[in-house]
């Protein structure tokens, strides 16, 4: 599968693709980011 790899690197710059995510932050020891926006329709998560 590495021409696969080749392929994938050879289309896409991967400081575009992660610059569209906001930086994670830090929460005692973890790294967290934001939770992915609900849709109206979607019901909320059960905790």
């Amino acid at each position: 599968m590495g021409w696969l790899r080749d392929q994938v690197l050879r289309h896409a710059d991967i400081v575009e693709v992660v610059s569209q995510y906001p930086p994670p932050q830090k929460a005692g020891l973890q790294l967290l980011g934001p939770s992915p926006p609900s849709s109206p329709n979607e019901p909320p998560p059960s905790p």
